[in-house]
């Protein structure tokens, strides 16, 4: 939020921030879609030859 709404801006009160951060998260979730998370694939790797200790 802070790069993509706040930064640059400049408030004289609290009470107008809050507005500003109002306007931003209805906005945001009028376009937002939903977020799918997703994971690689961990490839394990053998030790042979090597000592563990």
């Amino acid at each position: 939020m802070q790069g993509q709404s706040l930064s640059g801006t400049s408030f004289t009160s609290l009470k107008q921030l809050q507005e500003h951060i109002d306007a931003y998260v209805n906005a945001y979730n009028e376009k937002a879609d939903p977020f799918v998370w997703t994971k690689k694939k961990v490839r394990q790797r053998r030790f042979t030859g090597r000592r563990i200790t």
